[in-house]
């Protein structure tokens, strides 16, 4: 059972909460620029609309770059939840009937803190009943809309720079390569991991006390050694054998311990890579998708998972081999002026290895991946064509197509191994050299005096503990390279063009929207030839108007451009008299639909329809399937309205899924509907039962219909022909 929730928003000290939520999602605030939010969402969402509290507080929020999003949990959820989350925040009816926010911002031992808000007895620490209390909820176990805060985009720091993403989608070529600006691998990285920064020193903290602890080995073995040279007692070796299993379970509680961090930068690396593609694949420019397939595209999200594996084990292995070499050769040089010298020369060795001999292994391990999502990619492009790849044929393409690829990879993995190899060569050298140079030179010394027995196998133990780290170097070199090669790809995706952000509120009025198309012209990038060349058009509010034209005339770039999808080389568009350059993208289409293929998205019926809009009821659904035919169709399968759909629209046919899409755009109610050619590929018999819904004059939106069918024209109120353009882009 869950609690009453306010529809419209008392003032209950929105500037206080805003400052939590911004705060908790580690954002900065600023008290003018929140009240300026603020006001501007008091004045745009009516407080009669659907929660609006809630939308108010998510739009100011916005300002900040910090998103809210719904999160039903319980009380008790909410506890737990809140310890890997950022700040949970809700609007509720408490018991004694007054509606007020509460912001909880941390959680411990089953007791979660209530930010202070300015209002005493509404804050501080409370166990999951006082929460339930405080909140007016049953019982802990009462679920409860809350509001997550966290950043809208967290991976920002780790993409290029947003005045870069405005030009087009420069950064990365078509195949994977760069062209103009793009970040390097090692930017991308530092970027990638610095809100890791924290938990990171943590890590090396743990692996300093692993090194120190490790250390006991030689000096107790020096120990023993002169001991047992003695004659001395045997408790005192017990208590040295003691002493050492003690350092050592230090070691291994540390190690332990670094496990365990390492595990949940991981989990925070995944989450905030997944949050950030989820707020930025919607938004992406339709430029960027123009010459590359957004799906193939995608796939460089795996490489999330060699992000997550390859710092684990740097973070894990290569900081503990580092600082054990690092505290190896520092306590070497204490033993005589010698083996210092033999540190000097070990150092310069390692720097010749991390230096000069690694040269290029970044560019090659970048070009070996940038090969392999090639073959991907293909693999995707024969199994998303299965009917062409069965033509005669069709086989022997696939496998040719593959041997070629195959072969590119092969070279440049084999470009990158030989690098590789350089290094693991000379590493294992070095540890034979190293070994080797010290007992010579160790015995020498042992011979003349200069050192004990004890102080030799101690400076032995050391040096095979430095030297046995380079055999592990080809791993940790491997791992680096795969680390900034994966980074470079998940840089693809964050280097994706966004729409421009901002703009003001679309406050449309009445039923039907009026357009206006202002002398428009419009050119793909690359194209020589333009697609709208100064073209007009005008739709009064309510207005039937089918567009025609041949094919190329450029129809569906209109519609694009309509929907925001595009932006004009010159002229402009106006919906509601109000120019699309200066409203906010997300508001517009509140009050447009477009009907323009099929977009099925695997989930059922319900959720296909809804598209995640609040406000569409169950009912709705019924209403806007039943409209255009389908409700009986989906009522016949096995689900219902909560059968599984896939992508591509099974168990639905071609022509079912055409329809539902047509479902989903008028369920929303739009204020303007587009079908582009949505219309023409349907049966006659179900086109008649489509059309009186799309053309009822109940219906109250302005209709644009794209269209080859003479008879679907004639039903409108207007045809407007849109002839091919001529001219060339200049």
């Amino acid at each position: 059972m869950g609690i009453a929730t306010p529809d419209t928003p008392a003032d209950t000290g929105a500037m206080a909460v805003l400052e939590a939520l911004v705060t908790a999602a580690g954002g900065t605030f600023d008290p003018t620029r929140a009240a300026q939010a603020l006001r501007t969402a008091e004045r745009e969402i009516a407080p009669t609309s659907p929660r609006a509290a809630r939308l108010r507080m998510a739009d100011a929020a916005a300002a900040f770059g910090v998103q809210l999003s719904g999160c039903p949990l319980s009380v008790t959820e909410a506890i737990r939840y809140i310890e890997d989350e950022g700040a949970l925040a809700v609007f509720t009816v408490t018991a004694d009937g007054s509606a007020k926010w509460f912001v909880l911002v941390e959680a411990k031992g089953g007791s979660g803190r209530l930010a202070d808000l300015g209002r005493p007895d509404d804050s501080g620490w409370r166990n999951a009943e006082e929460l339930a209390t405080a909140l007016g909820a049953a019982s802990p176990a009462a679920v409860i809309e809350w509001l997550l805060a966290r950043p809208a985009a967290p991976m920002a720091e780790a993409a290029r720079a947003a005045e870069d993403a405005t030009h087009g989608a420069a950064g990365h070529d078509p195949h994977g390569g760069h062209t103009g600006h793009h970040m390097p691998p090692f930017r991308r990285l530092l970027g990638l991991l610095r809100p890791e920064v924290g938990d990171m020193w943590l890590v090396l903290l743990f692996a300093v006390g692993v090194g120190a602890f490790s250390l006991a080995t030689p000096v107790v073995a020096m120990a023993v050694v002169n001991t047992v040279a003695l004659g001395t007692l045997v408790q005192q070796l017990l208590v040295l054998c003691a002493a050492l299993a003690v350092a050592l379970s230090l070691a291994g509680a540390l190690t332990f311990l670094q496990v365990v961090v390492v595990e949940f930068i991981q989990r925070r690396v995944f989450v905030r890579v997944a949050a950030d593609l989820a707020h930025r694949l919607p938004r992406v420019d339709l430029r960027a998708f123009d010459r590359q397939h957004g799906p193939e595209l995608v796939n460089r999200f795996f490489d999330v998972l060699t992000v997550q594996k390859s710092a684990a084990t740097l973070l894990l292995d290569g900081i503990t081999i580092a600082l054990q070499v690092f505290m190896g050769l520092i306590l070497l040089g204490f033993y005589h002026p010698y083996l210092l010298v033999f540190d000097l020369i070990l150092i310069g060795a390692l720097v010749l290895l991390f230096g000069l001999l690694g040269r290029g292994a970044v560019g090659t391990a970048v070009q070996e991946s940038i090969a392999k999502y090639k073959v991907a990619g293909w693999m995707e492009e024969v199994a998303r064509h299965p009917i062409a790849f069965k033509m005669a044929g069709g086989p022997r393409l696939a496998v040719e197509q593959t041997d070629g690829l195959t072969r590119e990879y092969l070279l440049a993995r084999s470009r990158h191994w030989r690098i590789l190899m350089r290094q693991v060569g000379f590493a294992l050298f070095l540890q034979v050299a190293a070994n080797a140079g010290l007992l010579a030179v160790g015995g020498i010394l042992v011979g003349r005096g200069e050192l004990t027995l004890g102080e030799l196998v101690a400076a032995e133990i050391i040096v095979t503990l430095v030297v046995a780290t380079f055999s592990k170097l080809g791993k940790q070199l491997e791992a680096y390279y795969d680390l900034l090669a994966a980074v470079d790809k998940l840089g693809h995706l964050l280097d994706l063009p966004l729409e421009r952000g901002g703009g003001e509120r679309h406050q449309g009025r009445g039923a039907g929207a009026s357009v206006t198309v202002h002398d428009v012209t419009f050119s793909y990038a690359g194209q020589h030839v333009r697609s709208l060349s100064h073209t007009s058009l005008a739709l009064r509010p309510g207005e039937r108007v089918a567009l025609v034209g041949a094919n190329g005339a450029g129809k569906s770039t209109l519609t694009d451009l309509l929907y925001g999808l595009r932006t004009p080389d010159n002229g402009w568009v106006e919906i509601d008299g109000v120019d699309l350059r200066t409203v906010r993208l997300d508001t517009l289409r509140e009050h447009v639909a477009v009907v323009k293929g099929i977009e099925i998205i695997e989930g059922t019926v319900l959720e296909n329809v809804r598209l995640g809009r609040d406000g569409v009821t169950e009912a709705d659904v019924r209403t806007a399937l039943r409209n255009v035919g389908l409700l009986d169709v989906v009522l016949r399968l096995p689900g219902g309205l909560h059968t599984q759909l896939w992508t591509g629209g099974s168990p639905l046919s071609l022509g079912q899924a055409n329809r539902l899409m047509l479902a989903r755009a008028v369920v929303g109610r739009p204020r303007l509907l587009i079908l582009d050619e949505a219309l023409d590929h349907m049966d006659a018999d179900i086109r008649d039962t489509v059309l009186p819904t799309v053309l009822s004059a109940d219906a109250g939106w302005t209709l644009l219909i794209v269209t080859h069918s003479d008879e679907v024209a004639k039903l409108c109120d207007r045809i407007v022909h849109l002839d091919r353009p001529t001219g060339e882009n200049h």
